[in-house]
């Protein structure tokens, strides 16, 4: 491993081991984290599985592959890096106990996590018109997507009303959530992300593949979390899933399967 990758590997583990001793402790001392009883479930049980049975695992792969030198060591990394970022970026401006001040040290060490694995992201060789077109019909049609759901829940916020995805059933909108951010830290953190991909990918920027990489990494991300916060939950809590549900998981992977696609294209080696 380079000089180069010693602050990254540092950086980054320290993130993984502050993120699964927070979870240890969590469930030790059964100091919960802040929120309503509609978000209690999806913040202090499902969101440690999250982490525990996803992120750290997979940051642990990321950091084995950064030292062997495979391209995917970055990317897995900036996966995983991006993903908590935006979490807690998320959390951290919601309602608050003695949680936020680990809370802010994972905020942090993911923040320099994405700025260190920047530069070591695959730029791409694979530039065929096919492939190129394929990545950018896809990350356009995600950026337009969830760029308009997110733009009418904040328009909805304004207005006073009950936002959709807000676990909330009626009445003004309770900006303690933290899930209520969602939209705020989407517009200002992955809708310009994707599009910086967009355009790169379009100009055939080596900045635009690296983007790429992060924009597919962080959709996966999401749709496992999605998957997490859906049918695992039910089976977690019910034991069964409910008519609608299977057809929408599946969706949902659907969706993801492009980005596992462009990464694997973006990964190649020369």
């Amino acid at each position: 491993m380079t000089r180069q990758n010693t602050g990254l590997f540092t950086i980054f583990a320290a993130l993984l081991a502050v993120t699964f001793g927070g979870i240890i402790l969590h469930q030790v001392t059964g100091y919960h984290y802040p929120c309503s009883d509609a978000f209690f479930y999806e913040l202090n049980v499902i969101g440690d599985l999250y982490e525990a049975l996803i992120l750290v695992p997979t940051g642990l792969v990321g950091l084995i592959a950064l030292r062997k030198g495979s391209p995917w060591g970055p990317v897995l990394i900036g996966g995983v890096a991006a993903t908590i970022t935006y979490n807690y970026a998320m959390v951290v401006t919601g309602e608050q106990n003695l949680w936020i001040f680990l809370w802010i040290v994972k905020l942090a060490l993911g923040g320099l996590s994405l700025i260190l694995v920047w530069s070591h992201l695959p730029l791409g060789n694979d530039r065929s018109p096919k492939g190129r077109t394929g990545m950018l019909s896809y990350l356009s049609l995600i950026f337009l997507l969830l760029g308009a759901l997110m733009v009418k829940r904040l328009l909805a916020s304004a207005a006073g009303q009950v936002m959709e995805m807000s676990m909330q059933i009626r009445g003004p909108v309770d900006w303690a959530e933290p899930v209520v951010r969602d939209p705020v830290i989407f517009l200002a953190f992955v809708g310009p992300l994707c599009l910086t991909a967009i355009l790169g990918l379009w100009r055939r920027m080596d900045w635009g593949a690296r983007a790429a990489s992060l924009s597919a990494t962080f959709i996966v991300n999401m749709v496992i979390m999605i998957l997490m916060t859906g049918p695992v939950k039910e089976l977690l809590q019910m034991g069964s899933l409910s008519a609608g549900m299977l057809p929408i998981s599946l969706l949902f992977i659907a969706v993801a399967l492009p980005a596992v696609w462009a990464l694997l294209r973006l990964t190649r080696v020369n």
